[in-house]
């Protein structure tokens, strides 16, 4: 299963790997950075650049458990690029998170795993209240308007 949602709100706020994380909850799961593109916040002291490199250099991605994930999502300012995969005590993949071009979050969980699919259950329901702003025209519900931008041609 799977879900896709705009990575910012109506009011233009951009939506965090903090919220997206804060949602999924401490699950006893091996995590592993696969891709990292971010901004930190200026006060936050982490090496975005290193973390990139290495992400991009470990052939299974940089490994992590959910305590030191939520850590690092509360130093990121902006996420760019990010794909993270969540393994069970199995060894088997049960949970991924992509953020595409600052533009798009996916959120994906393994089916047969019930700790994935209560996160995935918990992320689809915060995404409602944040109030997003749809990516396309086709993205709104129906009883509302949509304008778009003035760069647009109807």
């Amino acid at each position: 299963m799977e879900t896709k949602f705009s990575a910012f709100t109506q009011t233009g706020g951009a939506v965090t790997l903090k919220q997206v994380l804060d949602q999924v909850g401490y699950q006893p799961w091996l995590w592993r950075i696969l891709t990292f593109e971010a901004t930190s916040l200026a006060s936050s002291g982490l090496d975005v650049i290193d973390l990139e490199c290495r992400a991009e250099r470990a052939e299974n991605g940089v490994e992590v458990n959910s305590i030191d994930l939520r850590e690092l999502a509360g130093k990121i300012e902006q996420t760019i690029n990010i794909h993270l995969v969540a393994y069970a005590a199995s060894g088997k993949s049960v949970f991924v998170v992509q953020a595409f071009d600052s533009t798009e979050w996916e959120v994906s969980a393994e089916d047969s795993d019930a700790v994935a699919v209560g996160a995935f259950f918990r992320v689809r329901e915060g995404v409602k209240n944040w109030s997003l702003r749809p990516n396309s025209p086709d993205d709104l519900d129906p009883s509302e308007g949509f304008d778009p931008p003035s760069s647009v041609s109807a």
